[in-house]
């Protein structure tokens, strides 16, 4: 990308081999593929993260010191949302298989279908472990979804005709 003026001169971006080639019939029939979402950030949980993630008072989430992927953002009104997933929780397995990275667990929602669900075991702060299943989202709607619920949850907690103080 080239955007001297917005500052983005020299920014790449690239889809993994396997995903493209995945593309590759839909493209030819001219049918867009439909792309699973839980509706959540995730991030490789080591120790030196659990360790700054429980170190930020702006985290608000107890994060276990456990090998496993570490859910940084909850989308509203997401799958992941409406499955009890929160903030700081760790998923160590996804349908029955370890997640040690954010890899693991991004193959795992790939191969399952919009519409389908996921086992996932977590672990939460204190609270031990727990298991819920996460019915998957088609990616765009997900995104979408997210964005009316944040706009409505600005507009309600704000003045001036819904626009943030300070925005213009």
């Amino acid at each position: 990308i080239t955007s001297r003026a917005l500052g983005a001169d020299g920014i790449g971006f690239a889809v993994p081999i396997d995903q493209a080639v995945e593309q590759i019939p839909h493209i030819l029939r001219n049918k867009p593929q439909v792309t699973p979402c839980m509706g959540c950030k995730l991030a490789t949980l080591k120790p030196s993260l659990a360790v700054e993630l429980n170190a930020s008072p702006d985290f608000g989430a107890l994060v276990p010191k456990v090998q496993g992927v570490v859910v940084v953002e909850v989308l509203g009104a997401s799958p992941a949302s409406k499955s009890g997933i929160k903030k700081g929780d760790v998923i160590v397995s996804c349908d029955g298989s370890a997640a040690n990275q954010v890899e693991h667990v991004q193959k795992c929602v790939r191969r399952t279908k919009v519409g389908q669900s996921l086992k996932l075991d977590l672990r939460r702060g204190a609270h031990g472990k727990l298991t819920t299943t996460v019915k998957l989202g088609e990616a765009e709607k997900v995104v979408r979804e997210a964005a009316k619920a944040k706009m409505a949850a600005t507009r309600s907690s704000t003045k001036h005709g819904g626009v943030p103080h300070g925005f213009f």
